[in-house]
């Protein structure tokens, strides 16, 4: 259940990253679009490019997290009366999706990065949502974690 708070962090980290990097280059590529001593900008056309690509890199990225924490909660011997302590910590999970939300969005809303946000959607929509994916995703690790046993070694008689 730890790992979702991770998952959270990374995710906010490189959606903001991901915006101040596509902010950034819009903005060279424009100085250098006004430049007389530069005439070519194609380098910067095409990082932009690139940038776009990383909107979709972005969910790739966060699917294998979310992927490789309820694979190893699958692997954990876990006993059924520790469930109750996993809700709880579910419910502070989704706050903090909900705490990520607010950052997210007040960052997004700035003047400097709104036309980054609008032009990435999978990483916005992604994270504006981020509450309600933290609470599915984290029910489906409860569940994973409490429908197997784990993996139990063979004790030696």
């Amino acid at each position: 259940m730890q790992d979702m708070i991770y998952v959270g962090a990374v995710a906010l980290g490189v959606a903001i990253t991901l915006l101040v990097a596509f902010q950034l280059n819009s903005d060279i590529t424009d100085q250098l679009n006004n430049s007389t001593m530069i005439d070519n900008t194609r380098p910067m056309e095409q990082a932009s490019v690139s940038l776009q690509i990383f909107d979709y890199g972005f969910i790739a990225i966060l699917i294998s997290l979310l992927l490789a924490t309820i694979l190893l909660a699958y692997q954990i011997p876990t006993n059924p009366i520790f469930l109750p302590v996993s809700i709880i910590f579910l419910a502070i999970i989704v706050l903090l999706g909900t705490i990520y939300v607010n950052v997210f969005n007040k960052f997004s809303q700035t003047s400097f990065i709104q036309s980054a946000a609008n032009s990435m959607p999978w990483i916005t929509t992604v994270m504006q949502n981020f509450h309600v994916v933290s609470a599915v995703l984290g029910t489906i690790v409860i569940i994973a974690m409490y429908s197997s046993r784990g993996v139990r070694r063979r004790e030696a008689v």
